[in-house]
């Protein structure tokens, strides 16, 4: 088993926790009101699997899709297409690399 994939088994043993993928494209495990994780090889399944998280949210739920750069441009056009409020809140810190991955978002306890 990856790294990768040993995390992802991880946090799918949390209470409330869901798999969405798009066939060996993209992954994202989300809750009812959270995205935790969030990875695709491109820019088109990485906004499928959030646009398919978004679409069971009620126009007056609250969600969190945290740790967003501005090198996520797709998300932040996907989230404000849905009319999701975006707020601001501190520093993504990437441990050296040059910024994350474009499609991917990732999960604050899992990495």
């Amino acid at each position: 088993m990856t790294r990768g994939a040993a995390k992802t088994f991880g946090m799918m043993r949390e209470p409330g926790h869901r798999l969405l993928v798009v066939d060996d494209r993209g992954y994202a495990v989300v809750t009812d009101d959270r995205t935790v994780t969030l990875g695709a090889v491109d820019e088109e399944a990485a906004t499928a699997l959030l646009e398919t998280f978004l679409a069971g949210m009620s126009a007056d739920q609250r969600v969190q899709v945290m740790w967003l750069t501005a090198r996520q441009r797709w998300a932040i056009r996907t989230l404000v297409a849905a009319g999701v409020t975006l707020d601001v809140h501190g520093a993504v810190m990437v441990r050296g690399m040059p910024g994350l991955p474009v499609t991917y978002i990732p999960s604050g306890g899992y990495g």
